[in-house]
Protein backbone atom coordinates (compact mmCIF):
# COMPACT_ATOMS: atom_id res chain seq x y z
CA UNK A 1 0.00 0.00 0.00
CA UNK A 2 2.60 2.24 0.78
CA UNK A 3 5.06 2.26 -2.63
CA UNK A 4 1.84 2.62 -4.52
CA UNK A 5 1.01 5.75 -2.59
CA UNK A 6 4.66 6.90 -2.78
CA UNK A 7 4.32 6.97 -6.40
CA UNK A 8 1.07 8.82 -6.78
CA UNK A 9 2.77 11.19 -4.59
CA UNK A 10 5.39 11.61 -6.41
CA UNK A 11 3.16 11.97 -10.31
CA UNK A 12 1.07 14.59 -8.56
CA UNK A 13 4.19 16.61 -7.77
CA UNK A 14 5.44 15.98 -11.07
CA UNK A 15 2.27 17.08 -12.62
CA UNK A 16 2.58 19.87 -9.74
CA UNK A 17 5.76 21.20 -11.30
CA UNK A 18 5.39 20.59 -15.53
CA UNK A 19 2.26 23.40 -14.66
CA UNK A 20 4.41 25.88 -12.34
CA UNK A 21 7.68 25.90 -14.58
CA UNK A 22 6.28 27.62 -17.59
CA UNK A 23 5.06 30.41 -15.77
CA UNK A 24 8.40 30.65 -13.98
CA UNK A 25 10.44 30.73 -17.06
CA UNK A 26 8.22 33.09 -18.57
CA UNK A 27 8.71 35.35 -15.24
CA UNK A 28 12.29 35.37 -15.25
CA UNK A 29 12.50 35.82 -18.74
CA UNK A 30 10.42 38.88 -18.86
CA UNK A 31 13.64 41.97 -18.12
CA UNK A 32 12.87 45.04 -17.41
CA UNK A 33 13.46 47.63 -20.63
CA UNK A 34 15.61 50.52 -21.05
CA UNK A 35 13.60 53.55 -20.50
CA UNK A 36 13.78 56.93 -19.71
CA UNK A 37 11.56 58.69 -16.90
CA UNK A 38 7.99 60.45 -18.38
CA UNK A 39 8.74 64.11 -18.67
CA UNK A 40 6.54 67.12 -18.67
CA UNK A 41 4.32 68.37 -21.82
CA UNK A 42 4.26 72.10 -22.30
CA UNK A 43 0.81 73.77 -23.80
CA UNK A 44 -2.56 71.53 -24.63
CA UNK A 45 -2.23 68.25 -24.91
CA UNK A 46 -4.41 65.73 -26.43
CA UNK A 47 -4.17 62.22 -25.35
CA UNK A 48 -2.16 60.36 -28.33
CA UNK A 49 -3.63 57.25 -30.44
CA UNK A 50 -2.64 53.84 -28.62
CA UNK A 51 -0.97 51.54 -31.22
CA UNK A 52 -2.28 48.15 -30.90
CA UNK A 53 0.44 45.39 -31.52
CA UNK A 54 0.02 43.46 -34.50
CA UNK A 55 0.51 40.09 -32.86
CA UNK A 56 -1.62 41.19 -29.92
CA UNK A 57 -3.93 38.39 -29.00
CA UNK A 58 -8.12 38.05 -29.02
CA UNK A 59 -9.25 40.04 -26.02
CA UNK A 60 -6.84 42.56 -25.53
CA UNK A 61 -8.33 45.94 -25.35
CA UNK A 62 -6.72 49.66 -25.12
CA UNK A 63 -8.97 52.50 -23.83
CA UNK A 64 -8.63 55.71 -22.09
CA UNK A 65 -10.36 56.62 -18.45
CA UNK A 66 -10.10 58.78 -15.33
CA UNK A 67 -9.04 58.20 -11.81
CA UNK A 68 -11.80 57.46 -9.52
CA UNK A 69 -10.45 56.10 -6.12
CA UNK A 70 -8.74 58.55 -3.88
CA UNK A 71 -5.45 56.98 -2.05
CA UNK A 72 -3.71 58.96 0.31
CA UNK A 73 -0.05 59.23 0.29
CA UNK A 74 0.49 57.80 3.68
CA UNK A 75 -0.20 54.54 2.65
CA UNK A 76 2.27 54.10 -0.02
CA UNK A 77 5.69 52.32 1.12
CA UNK A 78 9.30 53.20 -0.90
CA UNK A 79 10.55 50.93 -3.98
CA UNK A 80 13.32 49.14 -3.47
CA UNK A 81 16.29 50.54 -5.76
CA UNK A 82 16.09 47.76 -8.34
CA UNK A 83 12.54 48.77 -9.39
CA UNK A 84 13.27 52.55 -9.89
CA UNK A 85 14.00 53.39 -13.55
CA UNK A 86 17.24 55.56 -13.80
CA UNK A 87 16.98 59.32 -13.58
CA UNK A 88 17.47 61.45 -16.34
CA UNK A 89 20.32 63.36 -16.40
CA UNK A 90 19.25 66.87 -16.87
CA UNK A 91 18.26 66.40 -13.24
CA UNK A 92 21.22 64.86 -11.52
CA UNK A 93 22.22 68.23 -10.32
CA UNK A 94 19.41 69.44 -8.17
CA UNK A 95 19.17 65.73 -7.17
CA UNK A 96 22.35 65.01 -6.43
CA UNK A 97 22.62 67.91 -3.92
CA UNK A 98 19.54 66.81 -1.96
CA UNK A 99 20.32 63.33 -2.03
CA UNK A 100 23.76 64.60 -0.04
CA UNK A 101 21.80 66.42 2.37
CA UNK A 102 19.47 63.20 3.08
CA UNK A 103 22.67 61.25 3.28
CA UNK A 104 23.52 63.63 5.88
CA UNK A 105 20.57 63.21 7.95
CA UNK A 106 21.29 59.75 7.78
CA UNK A 107 17.97 58.42 5.58
CA UNK A 108 17.64 58.42 1.69
CA UNK A 109 14.03 59.70 -0.18
CA UNK A 110 12.76 57.94 -2.61
CA UNK A 111 11.03 59.03 -5.52
CA UNK A 112 9.02 56.45 -6.16
CA UNK A 113 6.38 54.03 -4.20
CA UNK A 114 4.18 51.21 -3.93
CA UNK A 115 0.85 49.70 -2.94
CA UNK A 116 -0.59 46.73 -2.54
CA UNK A 117 -4.39 46.46 -2.05
CA UNK A 118 -6.16 43.18 -0.94
CA UNK A 119 -9.35 42.67 -3.63
CA UNK A 120 -11.28 39.92 -4.01
CA UNK A 121 -11.29 38.56 -6.83
CA UNK A 122 -8.09 39.36 -7.63
CA UNK A 123 -6.40 40.49 -11.63
CA UNK A 124 -4.29 37.01 -12.23
CA UNK A 125 -1.03 37.34 -12.75
CA UNK A 126 -0.55 35.87 -16.13
CA UNK A 127 -3.29 37.80 -17.80
CA UNK A 128 -1.49 40.95 -16.31
CA UNK A 129 1.76 39.85 -17.86
CA UNK A 130 -0.32 39.68 -21.25
CA UNK A 131 -0.36 43.35 -20.90
CA UNK A 132 3.09 43.48 -19.93
CA UNK A 133 3.76 42.01 -23.08
CA UNK A 134 2.53 44.43 -25.32
CA UNK A 135 3.39 47.75 -23.32
CA UNK A 136 7.02 46.04 -24.86
CA UNK A 137 5.76 45.05 -27.92
CA UNK A 138 4.42 48.55 -28.83
CA UNK A 139 7.83 50.42 -28.19
CA UNK A 140 5.55 53.73 -28.40
CA UNK A 141 5.61 57.52 -26.80
CA UNK A 142 2.44 58.75 -25.29
CA UNK A 143 0.88 62.12 -24.81
CA UNK A 144 -1.15 61.81 -21.47
CA UNK A 145 -3.32 64.91 -20.44
CA UNK A 146 -3.05 65.86 -16.62
CA UNK A 147 -5.57 63.48 -15.09
CA UNK A 148 -6.43 61.30 -17.76
CA UNK A 149 -5.50 57.66 -17.72
CA UNK A 150 -4.46 54.85 -20.47
CA UNK A 151 -5.99 51.19 -19.62
CA UNK A 152 -5.29 48.24 -20.96
CA UNK A 153 -7.20 44.88 -20.47
CA UNK A 154 -6.82 41.74 -20.83
CA UNK A 155 -9.00 38.76 -19.55
CA UNK A 156 -9.09 39.24 -15.46
CA UNK A 157 -6.74 42.06 -15.97
CA UNK A 158 -6.50 46.03 -16.39
CA UNK A 159 -3.44 47.31 -16.51
CA UNK A 160 -3.43 51.70 -16.43
CA UNK A 161 -1.12 54.43 -16.42
CA UNK A 162 -2.17 57.87 -15.20
CA UNK A 163 -0.57 61.38 -15.24
CA UNK A 164 -2.02 62.99 -11.89
CA UNK A 165 -0.48 66.31 -11.87
CA UNK A 166 0.18 67.78 -15.33
CA UNK A 167 0.58 66.87 -19.28
CA UNK A 168 3.49 64.26 -19.55
CA UNK A 169 4.77 62.63 -22.17
CA UNK A 170 5.94 58.83 -21.61
CA UNK A 171 7.21 55.90 -23.37
CA UNK A 172 5.40 52.40 -23.20
CA UNK A 173 8.79 50.75 -22.01
CA UNK A 174 8.92 53.02 -19.35
CA UNK A 175 4.80 51.82 -18.59
CA UNK A 176 5.83 48.47 -19.40
CA UNK A 177 8.57 48.56 -16.40
CA UNK A 178 6.24 49.99 -13.55
CA UNK A 179 3.87 47.38 -14.57
CA UNK A 180 6.25 44.67 -14.34
CA UNK A 181 6.70 46.26 -10.61
CA UNK A 182 3.37 46.04 -9.74
CA UNK A 183 2.92 42.47 -11.24
CA UNK A 184 6.27 41.41 -9.14
CA UNK A 185 5.56 42.86 -5.45
CA UNK A 186 1.92 42.67 -5.92
CA UNK A 187 -0.13 40.74 -8.28
CA UNK A 188 2.08 37.86 -8.05
CA UNK A 189 1.16 37.68 -4.40
CA UNK A 190 -2.57 38.05 -5.23
CA UNK A 191 -3.13 41.51 -5.04
CA UNK A 192 -3.86 44.93 -7.26
CA UNK A 193 -0.81 46.49 -7.36
CA UNK A 194 0.30 50.72 -8.27
CA UNK A 195 3.76 52.28 -8.59
CA UNK A 196 3.42 55.88 -7.80
CA UNK A 197 5.99 58.65 -8.87
CA UNK A 198 6.28 61.39 -7.28
CA UNK A 199 8.88 63.55 -8.42
CA UNK A 200 7.05 66.07 -11.24
CA UNK A 201 5.60 65.45 -13.66
CA UNK A 202 3.60 62.67 -11.32
CA UNK A 203 2.23 59.58 -12.50
CA UNK A 204 0.95 56.00 -10.83
CA UNK A 205 0.81 52.89 -12.86
CA UNK A 206 -0.36 49.35 -12.15
CA UNK A 207 -2.90 46.43 -12.17
CA UNK A 208 -6.75 46.12 -11.06
CA UNK A 209 -9.38 43.28 -11.59
CA UNK A 210 -11.19 44.49 -15.10
CA UNK A 211 -13.55 46.90 -14.73
CA UNK A 212 -12.28 48.35 -11.31
CA UNK A 213 -11.73 51.38 -10.91
CA UNK A 214 -8.10 53.26 -10.92
CA UNK A 215 -6.56 54.67 -8.30
CA UNK A 216 -5.36 58.41 -7.87
CA UNK A 217 -2.31 59.76 -5.01
CA UNK A 218 -2.44 63.38 -3.34
CA UNK A 219 0.81 63.65 -5.05
CA UNK A 220 1.06 67.14 -6.85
Amino acid sequence: MKPLFLITLFITLGAALETAAPLLEARQARQRRPATRPETSRGEARLSPIQRPLNAPVGYRVDTAAPSRRRLRSGLTPLPPRFIDNRRRKRDEFRARRDALARLRGRQQALDFYECENVNPAPRSQDCNVIIDQMYAANQDILIPTNACVIFEFSTCRGFFCSLCTNLRVNTNFIGNQLLTADTLCVANGQAGTAVGTEPPQWDAGFVRAGAGLPSYDVC
